[in-house]
């Protein structure tokens, strides 16, 4: 089975993580099935380029109500990784929206794949900072569970998680 990685690239450990701690307790009320209120937001389609992780980070804001938010933005906006390739590492993308938010896609409608959106976040960035800096998170954490995840889901908490998808496992031209 081939294995391809373009888009969402792990996030090494680091001994810096923020780590969100509940106790057996916490899980005891969780139930077996649920889903957050989404707003009618609707799932991305990225295309053909590997901007997953920003794409996930934007579908965030949306289901909180936010306007259609701008992926290139955070795809393009490498100050703080020194992954320069195809797709993200997504510690680097939470990053850019902790330290400079990410603005609407109408303020910033530009999409495209590794180096052309470095090269237009250079050149079109500084235009829209302010309006970025509106939209920044206060902090990210790593989860470690399936149960944190559930339970910071239920506590109103976004979370943005990667899944390797194998050839084979989806037939996008048929849409199954």
């Amino acid at each position: 089975m081939e294995f391809k990685r373009n888009g969402a690239i792990p996030s090494p450990g680091d001994p810096r993580d923020f780590r969100v701690t509940y106790g057996a307790e916490d899980y005891a009320d969780l139930p077996e099935e649920w889903g957050p209120d989404t707003n009618g937001f609707e799932i991305h389609y990225q295309g053909a380029i590997n901007s997953c992780v920003a794409h996930a980070l934007t579908g965030q804001y949306e289901m909180r109500g936010f306007p259609h938010m701008a992926y290139g933005y955070i795809y393009g906006d490498r100050r703080y990784t020194d992954h320069a390739g195809e797709g993200m590492i997504t510690r680097d993308a939470l990053k850019t929206l902790q330290k400079d938010g990410v603005p609407t896609l109408a303020k910033y409608p530009f999409d495209a794949e590794v180096q052309e959106i470095i090269d237009i976040f250079n050149q079109h960035a500084a235009a829209v900072a302010e309006e970025a800096a509106k939209c920044k998170i206060k902090n990210y954490y790593r989860l470690y569970s399936v149960e944190e995840c559930k339970k910071a889901m239920m506590d109103g908490k976004a979370v943005v998680y990667g899944l390797y998808l194998f050839e084979g496992m989806i037939d996008v031209g048929a849409g199954t």
